[in-house]
């Protein structure tokens, strides 16, 4: 199917268990419910159905439970197409009508599908590639990190795996990546680097400030930046590996899919709303599905358009795991989300976002922070002074309304009242500060990635600090990898932890950091600043964690940018859960929770799916 754009109006305005309130686990007011077996009638557990009414742009998911059963929350009446999968197994597409409020029954009997490697997520396929190969250099699972470390930051680490290329066609790949790479490191001129707001341009070379222990230099002799430097490091293991693996000689693969998943982790329901193309901000109305659409024009007003056009390819989407992975760049994605205190749910452009202490929504543009007043439904700009670097992604808002973002400086604080912005250096420059939040005392937290260190400022004196993660120590790697240097956002060597974003519970007194390359969660005390570390178990290492949230019962929530999952983490057990997400290659890279239900709901953007997700739990996971 070939791009195209339609302009579509929902037609779920009515959509009755949304409307009504009903709850997800009302199973005595079913719409369409059925079997799953497999193709010997075997109850297949733990498989995904989903639904779409012709015309909407709202897809339902529920899973199967121990006996193959599923059911819907009521639905409006309408044509609804529907399908059922799982790994290992051929979608099956079936399309039912719902009419007069009658419930409907839908079997499925699913076929196998030989031809797995096509339906794995991500870290699916790290547990299926060999860790144990010359070019692991007797450390088992070696390159696994390597690769995960250097090849999948600007997509999906599946995306690539899936591809066979000669080594030569490998070779070539890696050049072109190490050279975009190379944008990252200075001058910098694409991220706003090379000109700081203390009034001099950045003559360091390394992450953290000074120039490199070991110099190397290209064919021209020019010397490398941090991230090149890095891929050139690891250019002989990486190419000789994918050529090894994923080249055009046959090698023997076990494919290693996840266990489908059971018992609470199965026991959901998924909405997954499309969003729109273009506009600033868009709008969701979570009781009717509405996207309305918030336009900041260059002369500094706000449009509304309540009908905005959708890019709808359903090949492309990510809903039939067959078809793949995509690159995140070739879709419609949105990064960040965040719920509002009205009742809808804001998608703003860009990455870091907040809400201040009336509701209105923080974040950055135009040169500028920017704010969307809710009530007024118009933007209001104000500008970084004439020749201050410009934004990292993190962004917040203290008790006080005051706006905070992450510079590569540090942080800076804007006063909307008289329009002043404030510098506060980072204990350790060049950091390449990332995510950004304010904890319940009006400290600005921000994660610098590139050297494993969260800085800080106490919004109340002006104090700066930084917190330090120590290096992974527990995995094993060779001396020359414990020697590498660090890189900035896109690729790190194999001991760093990568803090990416991170959020502070507003009820509690830790802030929560999300380690991206690292797999783990870092947990600091907003007074002591006592660190205490929780690693994601197993494969699920490989999964990106990339920003947490916590709900009022003290559950820590985790996007999940590698790895079709939500993670959940309970403090008092220590334990993880993961639920299953439905669309395959989702990239979700920010996370919000809705706290205003009996049981919190999870609401999660895909980067490379072109939609936004509301997780609903039929039991609380919190008992």
């Amino acid at each position: 199917m070939s791009r195209f754009r339609v302009c579509v109006l929902c037609l779920c305005l009515v959509a009755g268990w949304l409307v009504a309130g009903l709850p997800v686990d009302s199973q005595s007011q079913r719409s369409i419910s059925g079997v799953v077996t497999s193709a010997d009638g075997k109850p297949l557990e733990g498989v995904a159905v989903s639904t779409r009414a012709d015309g909407s742009t709202i897809t339902t998911s529920v899973w199967t439970n121990q006996r193959g059963e599923y059911y819907f929350p009521p639905r409006p009446d309408g044509r609804y197409r529907m399908w059922a999968q799982a790994v290992g197994f051929t979608l099956t597409r079936a399309e039912q009508t719902l009419a007069g409020g009658k419930e409907v029954r839908q079997t499925f009997s699913l076929p196998p599908y030989a031809e797995v490697w096509r339906q794995l997520d991500d870290i699916e396929w790290f547990a299926s590639l060999p860790d144990n190969t010359p070019e692991d250099r007797g450390v088992p699972g070696r390159m696994k990190r390597v690769l995960h470390y250097n090849c999948g930051t600007c997509h999906n680490s599946g995306y690539l795996f899936a591809k066979r290329f000669t080594g030569a066609d490998w070779e070539l790949i890696h050049r072109h990546m190490s050279n975009l790479t190379s944008r990252a490191d200075p001058p910098y001129d694409d991220e706003g680097i090379t000109y700081k707001a203390r009034g001099a341009e950045y003559e360091d070379e390394a992450p953290g400030g000074g120039k490199f222990a070991t110099p190397m230099v290209d064919a021209q002799g020019r010397p490398l930046g941090a991230q090149k430097r890095l891929m050139e490091f690891y250019k002989q293991d990486i190419v000789g590996y994918l050529t090894r693996v994923r080249g055009p000689e046959p090698y023997p693969m076990t494919w290693r899919p996840l266990p489908r998943p059971t018992g609470d982790a199965a026991n959901i329901v998924v909405t997954e709303y499309d969003v729109p193309e273009g506009g600033t901000l868009n709008r969701l109305d979570p009781k009717t599905g509405r996207m309305t659409q918030f336009t900041l024009a260059r002369d500094g007003s706000t449009t509304r358009n309540d009908n905005p056009s959708y890019y709808l390819n359903e090949y492309r989407n990510g809903s039939d795991w067959s078809r793949g992975i995509r690159n995140q760049f070739q879709e419609q994605g949105q990064h960040d989300i965040r719920v509002g205190r009205d009742g809808y749910v804001y998608l703003p452009p860009g990455i870091g976002r907040d809400l201040d202490p009336t509701g209105n929504v923080w974040f950055t543009g135009a040169g500028g922070g920017v704010k969307f007043d809710v009530k007024a439904e118009r933007f209001t700009v104000y500008a970084l002074p004439k020749g201050w670097e410009n934004f990292e992604n993190g962004k917040g808002v203290d008790s006080q309304g005051h706006f905070w973002a992450a510079t590569a400086a540090g942080a800076y604080r804007l006063n909307p009242g008289t329009g002043q912005w404030t510098l506060f250096p980072s204990v350790t420059p060049l950091g390449r500060p990332y995510g950004l939040t304010v904890d319940r005392e009006d400290k600005a937290w921000f994660a610098q990635i590139a050297i494993d260190k969260i800085g800080y400022v106490d919004g109340r004196t002006g104090d700066v600090g930084e917190v330090s993660l120590p290096r992974i120590t527990d995995e094993p790697m060779t001396e020359e990898d414990r020697r590498t240097e660090r890189g900035w956002t896109w690729n790190q060597p194999i001991y760093g932890k990568g803090p990416r974003r991170l959020q502070a519970d507003p009820r509690g007194d830790y802030v929560w950091a999300a380690s991206y390359f690292g797999g783990l969660l870092s947990r600091i005390h907003i007074r002591t600043k006592e660190l205490t570390e929780y690693k994601l178990p197993g494969v699920y290492r490989f999964g990106n964690p990339y920003e947490p949230v916590v709900d009022k019962n003290g559950i820590v929530w985790v996007s999940m940018s590698n790895a079709d999952l939500l993670a959940r983490f309970d403090p008092r057990t220590e334990q993880f859960t993961f639920y299953p997400i439905p669309t395959r290659g989702h990239n979700a890279r920010n996370i919000d929770v809705d706290n205003t239900p009996a049981i919190p709901e999870i609401w999660v953007p895909y980067q490379a799916g072109g939609k936004v997700a509301r997780v609903q739990f039929r039991a609380n996971p919190a008992r």
